[in-house]
């Protein structure tokens, strides 16, 4: 069973599939996922030939290696039998699809005028709306490590201006040249927020503090946490990270709640990759229809940007 050669306490598992395909399981909670891409990124790089840094210390020899033998019980063996098949549900209920996006990466996206992220992130919004209708809380991972044990931030990429360019896209509101605005502004206030995020200036992971405080003494928890629009706004039906590697590597997970998406992508020069996921067992989500949302929003933003400027240079 695919399940039944996976130690969960270690932090890295390399895997080889019947097919020949690689790649690594990688348990979170020690670190993010930028030391992984550049593990990997080093790893292939070693096995073309263009990376060559270490000591090229010889292998540390252990003794060899012994069979353990497991004495099990029927109701040891009863509650392996029922893990399986909750593994196999589990790993069912995940809907990925990858979106190889090759018309263009982050460089023509900075010759632009824009940051690549906050651009990328815009047209996650904006692909969310065109299959949704409404907009989504939308997670983005932002990095603290300028902080001693600074791990990570909230990136709320979710904002009145995202989605007043998603209303005018999807409606077909306004001009080119008003919805190139809009575009700009909500690309602008994800940025803005970003920074403010990453400088310790967010506001989950105090508000998270505050509430486990609470929960550790017994305090009643404050109103505020009970509110709906909190309540809503902390359902995260975008999750997203960018852990950017210069090989043709991405890193995966599922969506945070059910009605979700998960999207963890790695912009490249020329290219970027974008695993998408949903849960089969959601009819109103689709990781295919996200993939496809994904790659005409892409499409759409670069259009405007160049119908603009192009006006403006005439």
């Amino acid at each position: 069973h695919a399940g039944a050669n996976r130690w969960h306490d270690k932090t890295l598992q390399i895997f080889v599939a019947e097919s020949g395909e690689c790649g690594m399981t990688y348990e979170h909670s020690p670190a993010e996922g930028p030391p992984l891409m550049i593990l990997t990124d080093h790893i292939l790089g070693y096995i073309g030939g263009t990376v060559r840094n270490g000591s090229n210390l010889p292998a540390i020899k252990y003794n060899p290696v012994q069979q353990l033998e497991f004495v099990l019980n029927d109701a040891l063996q009863l509650a392996i039998s029922k893990a399986k098949e909750n593994l196999d549900s589990l790993v069912n209920e995940v809907d990925m699809h990858v979106l190889h996006f090759k018309h263009f990466g982050k460089n023509e996206i900075k010759s632009l005028g824009f940051s690549p992220d906050s651009f990328i992130q815009t047209a996650i919004q904006l692909a969310f709306y065109r299959l949704q209708k409404e907009p989504g809380a939308h997670y983005e991972s932002g990095g603290t490590r300028q902080f001693i044990h600074g791990r990570t931030e909230v990136i709320r990429s979710c904002s009145i201006e995202s989605v007043e360019f998603a209303k005018a896209v999807t409606q077909s509101e306004g001009t080119s040249s008003d919805k190139f605005v809009l575009m700009k502004r909500a690309i602008q206030a994800h940025n803005s927020y970003a920074k403010l995020a990453v400088a310790g200036l967010g506001v989950d992971r105090h508000l998270q503090g505050m509430k486990q405080i609470g929960v550790e003494n017994a305090i009643e928890p404050h109103d505020l946490f009970s509110d709906v629009g909190y309540v809503k706004s902390s359902q995260m039906r975008i999750s997203t990270s960018q852990v950017a590697g210069s090989s043709a590597s991405f890193l995966c997970f599922g969506p945070l709640v059910s009605d979700g998406y998960g999207c963890c992508y790695n912009p490249r020069s020329d290219d970027i990759f974008f695993p998408c996921s949903a849960l089969t067992s959601c009819p109103a989500t689709s990781a295919t229809e996200f993939r496809d949302a994904l790659e005409q929003s892409l499409l759409d933003m670069r259009l405007l940007v160049l119908e603009n400027v192009q006006q403006s240079k005439l």
